[in-house]
């Protein structure tokens, strides 16, 4: 069977207050809060743990970053295939919500 490489992760969502990973029907697959550390001589941002979020979810963001573009594409350049793997193989939520996606579209 095929790998649908539409599911996987192809950019990332800015908001103030939010980031969220989408795919590349640009639908959110799975979303954080900033939380902002507050140390002595500087100041932490992180996201805190990622939870799934409806397809069909209407995102306000600030900025997008894409993780790939038409000329690198997973479906035929190896090297990118590798790096989404290992940020889904980092991220379990991410992971985890594009194989419930696969699931439900087989």
């Amino acid at each position: 069977m095929r790998t649908d490489y539409r599911l996987w992760p192809y950019g990332i969502y800015l908001s103030p207050a939010f980031i969220y990973f989408h795919d590349r029907l640009y639908q959110p697959i799975v979303f954080a809060p900033w939380i902002d550390y507050y140390l002595p001589d500087r100041i932490i941002t992180v996201a805190s743990p990622l939870v799934p979020i409806a397809p069909d979810t209407r995102i306000k963001f600030e900025t997008q970053l894409w993780l790939y573009n038409d000329g690198t594409s997973p479906t035929h350049d190896r090297q990118t295939r590798a790096k989404l793997k290992n940020l889904m193989d980092s991220i379990p939520t991410l992971k985890a919500e594009i194989a419930r996606r696969k699931a439900v579209r087989a």
